[in-house]
């Protein structure tokens, strides 16, 4: 994963429903996460979106609807191999990655 570049002056918005993976340059709303995204939801209550090179795209608030994420069909979603990160696989290659770094019992 590469090192993620916080953008200070991106402000944070509500999320417009859940998260929908969608493929590359198919993203109208910022609930639709193009592949190869990173989505790092923090301890500050902030989810933030980057590209596969670590640049923040946007951010939004964490609430129920982040919690939650429709994937492409035939996805597998992998929530176990890496304490609290969450991969969505499609074929053999990762097409998402999203890391919780709240407290336990959220």
């Amino acid at each position: 994963m590469p090192e993620l570049a916080v953008n200070k002056s991106i402000e944070t918005v509500m999320l417009v429903g859940w998260w929908h993976v969608v493929p590359p340059g198919t993203s109208v709303q910022n609930n639709e996460v193009e592949y190869y995204s990173i989505i790092n939801c923090g301890a500050d209550g902030i989810c933030r979106v980057f590209d596969i090179s670590g640049t923040e795209l946007y951010a939004v608030y964490d609430s129920n609807e982040a919690q939650i994420m429709e994937v492409p069909n035939g996805a597998i979603v992998d929530k176990r191999s890496v304490g609290n990160v969450t991969f969505v696989k499609l074929g053999d290659e990762i097409v998402l990655t999203k890391v919780d770094e709240y407290p336990e019992g959220r």
